[in-house]
């Protein structure tokens, strides 16, 4: 069974041009369209699903930090 792809969806503006990314991190197809659905369309802009490439997705693996207490000092190291 093949992975799903991962979208992003971005806004863009006929007039001006301008896209601005909607989504914080990928989704799969399914996700995009329920939260597409909850979006207010506009006059002269359309959405667009981009989707995300194997680098785009790597990128965004999420970091885990652990805290670290002793003698009264917090730090933080990261947890591979």
């Amino acid at each position: 069974m093949k992975p799903e792809r991962l979208y992003h969806i971005e806004v863009v503006n006929d007039k001006t041009g301008y896209r601005k990314q909607m989504t914080g991190y990928p989704m799969i197809h399914k996700e995009c369209m329920t939260m597409r659905s909850k979006m207010t369309q506009h006059k002269d802009t359309r959405y667009e699903l981009i989707e995300v490439t194997a680098t785009e997705e790597n990128k965004m693996k999420p970091m885990y930090l652990k805290a670290n207490i002793f003698n009264g000092v917090h730090t933080m190291s990261k947890i591979n």
